[in-house]
C-alpha cells in the first residue's frame, strides 16, 4: 500500500485525528454509499480509532448518510475536509474503506457486492492483535 501523503496527514493531524485510523469514505449523493452505510453497526467500529467521511454537496442525501454513519458512534467528517482527505488518498470512487497505521496505508477495499465495512473491520481488528511492534 505505501506511506500515507503527506497531504492526507497533515489533514487529519488538523482534524485531530492522527495517522493511526480505520476510516472509510462515502459520497453524499451516492445509492450505494448509503446502502453500505446501512450495514454498519456498532460493533464494527471503534470509536476512538474509527471515522468517516462525507464527500460532496450538501443536501438530504448528504444529511441521512452522515445520521446513518453518526448513529455508530464514529466520527463522521464533511467538507470540505472530508475531500482533501479523499483527493489525497486518490479515492475516486466511493464507497472505499482504508486503514492507516503508524503512517503507512496497510489496507483498501472497495465496499459494495463481497465486502462491507464491517468485514473490513474485523479483518483490521484481527491484524491489530497479530501486529508484531516494529
Amino acid at each position: 500500500m505505501g506511506p500515507l501523503p503527506e497531504r492526507a496527514a497533515a489533514a487529519l493531524e488538523r482534524i485531530g485525528v492522527g495517522t493511526d485510523v480505520t476510516a472509510a469514505v462515502f459520497a453524499g449523493d451516492r445509492a450505494l454509499c448509503l446502502e453500505q452505510a446501512r450495514l454498519i453497526k456498532a460493533a464494527d467500529v471503534d470509536p476512538g480509532r474509527t471515522m468517516f467521511l462525507v464527500t460532496g454537496p450538501e443536501g438530504d442525501d448528504a444529511a441521512r448518510l452522515r445520521d446513518v454513519l453518526a448513529s455508530t458512534g464514529a466520527r463522521v467528517v464533511t467538507e470540505p475536509d472530508a475531500s482533501r482527505i479523499a483527493d489525497a488518498l486518490e479515492v475516486s470512487d466511493p464507497p472505499l474503506a482504508f486503514h492507516v497505521s503508524k503512517g503507512r496505508i496497510v489496507a483498501r477495499s472497495r465496499l459494495g457486492p463481497g465486502g462491507d465495512f464491517g468485514r473490513f473491520s474485523r479483518q483490521i481488528r484481527q491484524w491489530l492483535k497479530t501486529e508484531q511492534p516494529a
